[in-house]
């Protein structure tokens, strides 16, 4: 079923409306969130679906991204690093925070946990990009965990909708949400561990776009 807006409402809010009509039907225990710039691949799904542990508090998934063009590793979903940025897991080593909002599986438990908590799934303040990390280290912070389903293979394009990942549009709300995520939901003492690292990123970030 396709719902249009006659706005742009950014991902953040456009999910919203979505998971209110979705989560509104009583026989819905798990949602799909999948991008539009993804070809999944068969059995993606169940894949995903066998990766869940009620009884483990596993109850948000992260799926295979392979990069359309090449074929390499997309992102296996989100790690954290120890200059605290949040960004895509490339290899199975790396500790998995939780699943991309370009396909992530979620339980309906999980779901109306993070709203009866926080008032909201995704912050519609974000716009787009790193709202799925605010909304997976809440899920985190209430004591649900996450796993990867290496089967579930997905193609993605990578930000096709938002014209690519090095224009303006994707740098400014990337490296402004990526500050945002921090401000609403790191916890003190873990940032101020991190803080020389958090500066010497930036600080490669402003020189790398002041060229």
């Amino acid at each position: 079923r396709l719902v249009e807006s006659p706005d742009n409402l950014g991902f953040a809010a456009g999910m919203n409306r979505l998971l209110t009509s979705i989560l509104g039907d009583s026989a819905i225990d798990h949602v799909l969130l999948l991008n539009s710039d993804t070809e999944p691949t068969p059995g993606f799904v169940t894949a995903m679906q066998a990766r869940l542990d009620p009884a483990a508090r596993i109850d948000m998934v992260a799926a295979r991204l392979l990069d359309a063009k090449s074929g390499n590793v997309d992102t296996l979903g989100i790690t954290i690093y120890r200059s605290t940025l949040a960004s895509n897991r490339k290899r199975e080593d790396e500790k998995l925070l939780g699943p991309t909002g370009g396909c992530a599986l979620f339980t309906r438990r999980l779901l109306e946990d993070v709203r009866e908590q926080h008032g909201e799934w995704f912050d519609e303040s974000f716009f787009c990009y790193a709202e799925d990390t605010d909304l997976v280290v809440r899920a985190r912070w209430l004591g649900y965990h996450a796993a990867y389903a290496p089967d579930a293979v997905v193609r993605h394009a990578g930000s096709l909708s938002s014209g690519g990942p090095e224009n303006d549009f994707v740098l400014y709300h990337g490296i402004r949400n990526s500050l945002w995520w921090l401000i609403k939901s790191a916890p003190l003492g873990w940032f101020l561990r991190s803080l020389p690292w958090f500066a010497a990123l930036h600080a490669g970030i402003v020189l790398r776009h002041l060229r």
